[in-house]
């Protein structure tokens, strides 16, 4: 079966959450017998961006990156820097002044005659477009291909629940990323179509398990991005000094463009950009996972538990997880410092524990993965009833 995937979102590097998630989603289909095509949407995600990797994945005649013309990348930059301005204006007055009214203010038509000359060729039988932001693009499409939304968030705090229906509503399936954003978009939906949405949460791809070496070391990955940076202030700020003060040669080993803000902080090494998580993982056998902010599914908590590493996480930090998985999480008060640095520091010292809760964590996510490729097979099955 041909799929082809638009997004805006490259997959490599993948230095965030967003990225990570659409490669293991081409994996995963890849994996079911899918061939998949990928449109790449202009955006500032290109200043970092690996193209190369790309074509190695998917194949030279299956990946394209749209081109903007003059005037469209003049009209993309201006509608950005005008709805950035009035965004910030008016969220310090009234909140819901600064929502959206349409799910479409970003989006430049221009590109849906690209991706249907595109489409002419390919002949794809489903089309994932990758957030609401870029429904438009169903609107242009031959009825015959299956339209699907992976939406990857919740924006309510972007757009008016009428707008963000209006996106959804475009679609043949709508795929959340957790049950919680699932439970919403039906209540946004017209009543008849509740029965679109479907949650198909992060799917890892990784057969091997980490070796759990170190003592005294933890790990945390995360892109520059608001939520990461005020999650992570607060355990460097609050928790990791009485960490050290119990064992000083503790470590925190940081990767992802998050190690920007983390220079010179006692007790942090930054590492940047890493290749494998793997490896960022044994060199702290421990994830923390101190979220404070922010919506969505964490994806690197899935993606360490799959690894069999051990995970410390605020209350906040496992929103969307099923209770089957948040039991095999070590789970800590969103606003309790000290039993965050006590939980840290009994697992870097008890080796059995470590290993346990590691076990845990791997065995719970084997039953988490199949669970999420159950419900794409379910969709790709819909598919092929619907087009034959």
């Amino acid at each position: 079966m041909r799929i082809a995937i638009v997004s805006k979102i490259p997959m490599f590097p993948t230095t965030g959450g967003n990225r990570a998630r659409i490669l293991t989603l081409v994996q995963a289909l890849h994996a079911m017998g899918c061939e998949v095509f990928f449109i790449l949407i202009p955006s500032r995600q290109l200043a970092v961006f690996d193209e190369e990797k790309h074509v190695e994945l998917l194949g030279a005649h299956r990946f394209v990156i749209l081109e903007f013309t003059l005037l469209a990348r003049i009209r993309d930059f201006a509608k950005k820097a005008f709805y950035s301005i009035h965004y910030k204006l008016y969220k310090k007055v009234k909140r819901k002044t600064a929502l959206r009214n349409s799910p479409d203010y970003l989006f430049e038509r221009e590109i849906t005659s690209s991706i249907n000359d595109l489409f002419e060729i390919w002949q794809p039988r489903a089309v994932v477009i990758v957030y609401v932001h870029f429904s438009a693009v169903l609107d242009s499409l031959n009825s015959s291909i299956y339209k699907i939304i992976d939406t990857q968030d919740a924006f309510f705090n972007e757009f008016t629940a009428e707008a963000e229906s209006k996106g959804l509503n475009r679609a043949d399936k709508i795929i959340a990323i957790q049950d919680k954003e699932a439970n919403y978009f039906r209540s946004i939906l017209p009543r008849a179509n509740g029965d679109k949405v479907a949650t198909i949460g992060h799917i890892t791809i990784s057969s091997e398990r980490a070796v759990l070496r170190q003592n005294c070391a933890a790990s945390f990955v995360g892109s520059l991005f608001e939520a990461n940076i005020i999650s992570i202030f607060y355990f460097v700020n609050d928790v990791l000094p009485a960490i050290l003060k119990e064992v000083p040669d503790f470590r925190l080993y940081v990767g992802g463009s998050i190690c920007d803000v983390l220079q010179g902080k006692e007790g942090v090494i930054p590492l940047g950009k890493v290749d494998r998580l793997l490896d960022l993982f044994e060199k702290g056998p421990i994830l923390i996972n101190p979220i404070r902010d922010g919506t969505g599914l964490k994806i690197k908590l899935i993606d360490a538990m799959a690894l069999g590493l051990p995970v410390i996480s605020t209350v906040r930090g496992v929103e969307g997880l099923p209770d089957d998985m948040v039991q095999c999480v070590e789970v800590i008060d969103d606003d309790d410092a000290a039993a965050f640095a006590a939980a840290v520091i009994k697992m870097c010292l008890d080796e059995n524990s470590r290993a346990k809760k590691g076990a845990q964590a791997f065995e719970c996510s084997k039953f988490w993965n199949e669970r999420q490729r159950g419900g794409l097979r379910t969709i790709l099955e819909e598919v092929k009833r619907i087009s034959a």
